[in-house]
């Protein structure tokens, strides 16, 4: 599961009962009124997943969204680091009392606690509060788009601590996630070298539409890596 990108406000429209997309969760908020509030709202997510089988919670990193010139203060970067381990260690204890691993996914937008995802990442990794996500699209687009280390690197330095895959291709011009096969990103070669690691990674097809098409593109992918085995 993916624990909440937001909080979401209950509304009636026309009749029926929706949500409404509220203010994000940023796991390392230095409001502590906001952080305190995120810290339980993904609790009760937690709480409610209990006994259903979920093996993996996914969580975005934190950043600072404080404005201005803020985040190049390097002080201030601390502060938010501070509040997002403090968070990470709440929250994995949480879910290590519902049987559930907690695992930090890479994201496609600006990193301004350190400046750098791979650093980002390493950081929780090290604290061992988390283990890792690799969103396949999110890491090529940020390749493409901002000069990031490329996804194949990504597998070579974090395939310890990579337990699940998120897949779709991408165009390496927008962050979003296009079925298998109608984009640029080498996803067959990224799974291979995954599997090549270990093989026992959840892989979970994210996309906003049908994922029927990718579904059929990863049995004929399954079906000729069996035949060259064979």
């Amino acid at each position: 599961m993916h624990l909440p990108f937001a909080r979401y406000i209950p509304a009636v429209k026309a009749g029926k009962k929706i949500y409404l997309e509220g203010r994000t969760v940023n796991i390392a908020s230095i409001d502590e009124k906001k952080w305190t509030r995120d810290l339980e709202y993904c609790k009760d997510v937690v709480r409610l997943s209990r006994g259903k089988g979920i093996e993996n919670a996914i969580l975005h990193y934190g950043n600072c969204v404080c404005g201005g010139e803020a985040f190049k203060n390097p002080h201030h970067r601390e502060l938010h680091w501070n509040m997002e381990l403090k968070f990470l260690k709440e929250i994995s204890r949480e879910l290590k009392g519902a049987g559930i691993r907690l695992l930090i996914e890479n994201h496609p937008y600006q990193d301004r606690i350190f400046k750098n995802h791979v650093v980002h990442i390493q950081k929780i990794l090290d604290e061992k509060v988390a283990n890792f996500c690799l969103d396949f699209p999110h890491a090529f687009a940020r390749q493409k788009k901002f000069g990031d280390e490329e996804p194949m690197k990504l597998i070579e330095k974090f395939q310890k601590n990579i337990l699940e895959v998120h897949l779709a291709d991408n165009d390496g011009e927008t962050n979003e996630p296009l079925s298998l096969g109608t984009g640029k990103m080498p996803w067959q070669d990224l799974i291979g070298a995954v599997i090549a690691k270990r093989e026992d990674i959840l892989m979970v097809v994210e996309l906003h539409g049908d994922p029927m098409a990718s579904l059929d593109q990863l049995k004929t992918y399954a079906s000729d890596s069996n035949s060259h085995d064979g």
